[in-house]
């Protein structure tokens, strides 16, 4: 049950827009309600049903107050130091209209928040980790910038210092907003330092216009991680058909987003842009892409997964349908081309990634092969773990396998096999994760990868990674979900458990305790203990 006080509409309406969607475990079936056609999306407004009838409803201030306090403790085992720390804060949100948010937090906390999964680079460009954040992801949709491969918002900067250490946050205000023609988001955070206090901003303007397209507008301002000043502007255009050629659609993005910033060793705004355009029909599905990012764009509050390049993409996918058999439902064929130049048009690399079978069964499981080839012409000295690679050519396939059960069934299986052809260094991964489900209250996980790259000019590199998760929920309102992690590259072990108790609907308490262990000559020694105690309340008027 959903209380209307906890939801934003419009008094005087008697007509909402809505979809639903059902998903049929025991047969993968997924039903939608509205729009159920290939090529369109359900979360999309503009393809919802309507629902009539509405009489009598009744709005309240919508005003939530949620006030919490804290307790943590700390006994760091490298150091011999210990502490115990109490603290409180306030969060707000209030429904100016309904459909206008805006949320403020005090003091905020993130104590709460899931542990991430370890991630390991096999390539010599960045990446990037989810948000998990509950403040950030309300409304996250609404920041959304369309570029490829880089992102002039990165929230997960936000609250982290330069070396991954956490700062406090003393004050977040954001306020969304969804009106018939326009959209809008605004966001100010003030974070602590060491070098003292730091502003950063970013809002974001859509214009919805006739023809079903969008015209945008994102800036931001400041830096999260040092108190050197830059701003970020960029503009988009997007547009979708969905009744192109019948029941077809057609989707053309346009992008552009120029950054300048005090650390720069040369002045001036730097620009990148790019357009796709994407043509989805019931069974064949067309992209054509094309983007460049000049070298050393670095906006300040986003994430640039590399820089220095053109980058030319085309793909595509012919999904055929199979209702004459009965043991399956679709089959996928995929080609990915990706080019990538420097700015000068010098070929940096290339793939082909061709998936010349995978299929859907009518059970739900899923199985295929994946075929790719790979060049890379690094014009510098690059690491891969602790393994350092000099400049040149690289030059090979790989191969890989894989098998997906359908999460219906109470073992849950995801197998893949990967075997490198050359490409850096020959090698192979194995991936094995099975998820145990024997009532719907209760899951336990494991998970088990071998990485093995036989080096040319270095030692043999062999990764192995172990993982285990569970989740009980004794009811609807009360879960304790455990992750643990492992692996020999850093031989350390990590145990996350987190239990959450929403004791009233919006009213939640947390206990979480994070472990970390070190493997030694004598086992595994425990080096940092963490726990938290989050209790939150909620008032609503």
């Amino acid at each position: 049950m959903i209380p209307f006080k906890s939801i934003s509409f419009d008094e005087d309406s008697s007509t909402w827009g809505i979809n639903l969607r059902r998903v049929l475990k025991k047969n993968g079936e997924v039903q939608d309600w509205a729009n159920a056609r290939s090529g369109v999306d359900p979360a999309n407004p503009a393809q919802a049903g309507t629902i009539t009838g509405l009489k009598n409803l009744k709005q309240s201030l919508g005003l939530d107050v949620l006030p919490f306090v804290t307790g943590t403790y700390t006994d760091d085992r490298t150091t011999g130091n210990d502490e115990f720390k109490t603290d409180g804060g306030l969060d707000l949100r209030y429904r100016i209209n309904a459909k206008t948010t805006a949320y403020l937090s005090i003091n905020t906390d993130f104590a709460d928040v899931e542990a991430d999964v370890r991630q390991f680079n096999f390539t010599r460009f960045n990446q990037s980790f989810p948000e998990k954040r509950d403040f950030f992801l309300e409304d996250a949709g609404m920041f959304h910038f369309p570029s490829d491969g880089l992102s002039p918002y990165y929230s997960r900067k936000i609250g982290l210092s330069e070396s991954g250490e956490i700062v406090p946050i003393h004050f977040a205000a954001k306020i969304t907003s969804n009106q018939k023609n326009y959209n809008y988001g605004l966001m100010d955070v003030l974070i602590d330092s060491p070098e003292g206090e730091r502003n950063v901003f970013v809002g974001r303007v859509r214009k919805n216009l006739e023809n079903g397209s969008t015209i945008g507008l994102l800036s931001t301002f400041g830096d999260p991680r040092s108190n050197e000043d830059g701003y970020s502007v960029g503009a988009d255009y997007q547009f979708i058909n969905g009744e192109f050629m019948g029941d077809k659609s057609l989707g053309t993005k346009v992008w552009a987003l120029g950054t300048a910033n005090e650390a720069q060793t040369d002045s001036g705004t730097k620009i990148s842009y790019g357009a796709e355009t994407i043509f989805k029909g019931r069974e064949l599905t067309l992209v054509g892409a094309y983007s460049e990012v000049p070298e050393n764009f670095n906006p300040l509050l986003g994430y640039v997964m590399r820089d220095d390049y053109r980058k030319y993409r085309f793909a595509a996918s012919y999904v055929p349908r199979y209702q004459e058999t009965e043991w399956l439902n679709v089959s996928i064929h995929d080609y990915d081309l990706e080019i990538f130049t420097d700015t000068g048009n010098t070929l940096s690399d290339i793939t082909h990634t061709i998936t010349p079978i995978e299929f859907i069964l009518e059970s739900g499981d899923n199985l295929g092969y994946e075929i790719a080839h790979k060049l890379d012409r690094p014009t510098e000295t690059f690491s891969i773990f602790d393994t350092s690679l000099p400049a040149g050519e690289y030059d090979g396939f790989y191969h890989r396998f894989f098998f997906n059960s359908h999460s219906k069934r109470k073992v849950v299986s995801r197998l893949s096999y990967l075997y490198n052809d050359g490409f850096l260094a020959p090698g192979h991964r194995y991936e094995v994760a099975l998820d145990y489900l024997p009532m719907k209250e209760l899951m336990i996980g494991v998970g088990y990868s071998s990485t093995i790259l036989n080096w040319d000019h270095a030692p043999k590199t062999e990764l192995n990674v172990v993982s285990g998760t569970s989740r009980i929920n004794f009811n609807l309102d009360l879960s304790i979900n455990n992750l643990l992690q492992y692996d020999n590259f850093s031989k350390s072990l990590g145990i996350n458990s987190r239990l959450q108790w929403e004791y009233k609907p919006g009213a939640r308490f947390y206990f979480v305790v994070n472990q970390t262990y070190l493997e030694q000559r004598t086992g595994l020694t425990l080096q940092g203990l963490g726990t938290a105690v989050k209790l939150g309340g909620i008032f609503r008027f």
